[in-house]
């Protein structure tokens, strides 16, 4: 069976590539959890805040990512996404005190701002997608 060839970009000029891939596993914000192959049909679509991982020899490598594109074509994956984090890079704290931070926003009744509303709860989203990462 083939491999995948990998190839993941942010925004901030963040980059990663891997070749030989096994298998890479997403959330689409249009369709859900998918599971990609060497072979699997041609794919695009849009990621949520979730977690991406790829398979390596039946190990697991884990990020973290705050939404993107995925492209895949011909066992040629690319994610170009707005963030993201390995597991090993994620701070914990960073991580809890964002939560708590966008916790305080969102239950606090003096914000009637939708775009400080919404900017929280995404924030909250994010951190809570990376401490389930790191547990």
């Amino acid at each position: 069976m083939g491999k995948i060839n990998l190839y993941i970009h942010s925004k901030d000029g963040k980059s990663f590539t891997k070749n030989n891939i096994d298998e890479v596993y997403f959330t689409s914000k249009n369709v859900g959890d998918i599971g990609l192959m060497s072979g699997s049909n041609p794919f695009i679509g849009l990621l949520d805040v979730s977690h991406v991982f790829f398979k390596i020899n039946n190990e697991k490598v884990f990020l973290a990512t705050s939404g993107g594109l995925i492209d895949f074509n011909n066992n040629e994956c690319s994610l170009l996404l707005d963030t993201f984090e390995f597991v090993d890079e994620i701070d914990e704290n960073r991580a809890f005190n964002e939560k708590e931070n966008a916790l305080n926003i969102i239950n606090n009744k003096d914000i009637y701002d939708d775009k400080i509303l919404k900017y929280a709860q995404f924030s909250l989203k994010k951190a809570i997608n990376r401490i389930k990462l790191i547990k």
